[in-house]
């Protein structure tokens, strides 16, 4: 990082040189440590790896799709000059966004969303088990 920092900035680069060095360093890094594990584990499954990476770039582009159309149309409805104005188009941007990235995931059969849903479902079910003991409780 030091080094590839040194000679992008005087490349003319500047800070952008700073910024390139910096994710050129984490790419050769990300890449040692997948090589340093994968020799230790012997497999990494690098097919299921991928599959998930390309449902989940799917899923993100169709929410920044998503978010950036709806500040589009909501900017015309709210003002934008307020604080309230931007905070309800970023609040509704993001909602939609984010449901639009749950169900794209969800359509595609995404593994570690189905892991997410059976552990939200089972911390919510275990939730209403509760709040059922505790009702019952001040029934007596």
């Amino acid at each position: 990082n030091i080094i590839a920092a040194i000679l992008l900035k005087d490349s003319g680069m500047d800070i952008a040189g700073l910024a390139l060095a910096f994710s050129i360093a984490s790419i050769v890094q990300l890449a040692l440590l997948w090589l340093a594990l994968r020799h230790k584990l012997k497999t990494l499954h690098e097919s299921v790896i991928i599959k998930s990476i390309y449902k989940i770039s799917i899923a993100g582009i169709a929410m920044g799709v998503t978010i950036q159309s709806l500040k589009t149309i909501i900017s015309s409805f709210v003002d934008m000059t307020r604080f309230w104005g931007i905070a309800t188009q970023a609040s509704f941007a993001f909602v939609g966004g984010l449901c639009v990235y749950l169900g794209v995931c969800y359509a595609l059969n995404l593994h570690e969303m189905n892991v997410f849903a059976g552990s939200f479902k089972k911390r919510f079910l275990k939730m209403k088990a509760v709040e059922g003991e505790i009702n019952e409780a001040d029934e007596f």
